[in-house]
């Protein structure tokens, strides 16, 4: 079992229009499973990705984008990976962001529906509520509800139990 999957669909892409991509993806990261969904007429790229560890499926009945990324994500799921990201051919990025991004999700807890505005920082095990929308950095060990999201409570190590703030 890898623990990072990443998909990427291709529609009529060269390599080259995509190397900067997987150069990024593949960096350093060893527990990444890489899917190339091609949804393009021919099977030219599958030969030219023979140098990179991707698993290459060809769809020319081109669903779009979408249905073909739920393609791997099905994948994914199946083979229990516990985090899938779906990139665009076109997106570039440090070598180790995705490494970054892994980190600060086993690290914290999102709940579902939160919207975190750009520049914003969550800090190691903070708690986020459902629905909050986050605005302004959130300290380490704070749980933060609402919208705008607010700190209601902060880890006391000493006592090992969360405080009102």
């Amino acid at each position: 079992m890898k623990r990072i999957s990443v998909s990427i669909v291709s529609s009529n892409n060269s390599l080259s229009d995509i190397i900067p991509t997987l150069e990024n993806i593949v960096g350093k990261t060893r527990e990444l499973k890489l899917y190339i969904i091609d949804n393009s007429p021919t099977n030219v790229l599958q030969k030219e990705l023979s140098i990179f560890p991707v698993e290459y499926i060809h769809n020319p009945s081109n669903p779009g984008y979408g249905a073909a990324h739920n393609i791997a994500i099905k994948k994914s799921i199946e083979l229990s990976e516990k985090y899938h990201f779906v990139i665009n051919p076109d997106i570039y990025f440090k070598q180790g962001t995705i490494e970054n991004i892994v980190e600060f999700m086993d690290n914290v807890w999102i709940g579902e529906s939160v919207s975190v505005l750009p520049g914003v920082t969550i800090g190691q095990g903070a708690i986020i509520g459902a629905n909050s929308v986050v605005s302004k950095n959130i300290p380490a060990y704070t749980i933060a509800v609402g919208s705008p999201a607010k700190p209601i409570k902060k880890f006391n190590f000493e006592t090992t139990k969360w405080e009102n703030i």
